[in-house]
């Protein structure tokens, strides 16, 4: 016969619970409350042994605003809002997020062939991503919204710098996609 050691905990008389009537509380459960955290750390381990790694490459860009590209780009903007088809006029590096996950730009970062150490000769990624569409346009497609998947690009108002940030599986390839997509700018 199994003895039932649930016991009810009563709040305090004065409403507010102390750490004298909540340890009584917890060590009556310290083998339940220590197996479950146990449990929990081995599935942790267990799962983290089975995914594959992944690495991250960082770049931080501060927009050069001077450029006759983002002057053009914002002049554009502006005059859209002043017509009434854009929204408020925002700051030119507000725009560099858009533009590094543009499909111009990433265009040549899928395009762009890459050297891995666990192939012979070089890929873009269309061949490492192992797509397979009816088409070389989808393809391109489908590759430009993976690489979309795996990056992020943050603006920080308060400094003014971009943040692109990529994660892959190999640390060489992070690196170098994320140098294409930096250097196309």
């Amino acid at each position: 016969m199994t003895e039932d050691r649930f016991t009810p905990v009563t709040p305090p008389e004065s409403g507010l619970w102390s750490l004298r009537t909540m340890i009584p509380a917890v060590w009556a459960y310290r083998r339940e409350l220590l197996t479950a955290a146990a449990a929990g750390a081995l599935v942790t381990l267990i799962i983290n042994l089975f995914l594959p790694p992944y690495y991250r490459a960082t770049a931080r860009l501060l927009p050069d605003l001077e450029r006759n590209r983002i002057s053009a780009l914002s002049q554009a903007a502006e005059m859209a809002q002043l017509v009434g088809v854009g929204g408020p006029a925002q700051d030119p590096g507000r725009l560099y997020p858009a533009i590094v996950t543009s499909e111009t730009v990433l265009r040549e970062a899928v395009l762009t062939r890459y050297r891995r150490s666990d192939r012979p000769d070089s890929a873009d990624l269309i061949d490492l991503f192992e797509l397979d569409g009816d088409t070389p346009a989808e393809n391109l497609e489908n590759a430009s919204a993976r690489l979309r998947e795996l990056m992020s690009v943050q603006f920080e108002n308060r400094t003014g710098v971009v943040t692109a940030t990529l994660e892959m599986r190999d640390p060489q390839l992070a690196a170098d996609v994320l140098n294409t997509i930096v250097a196309s700018l």
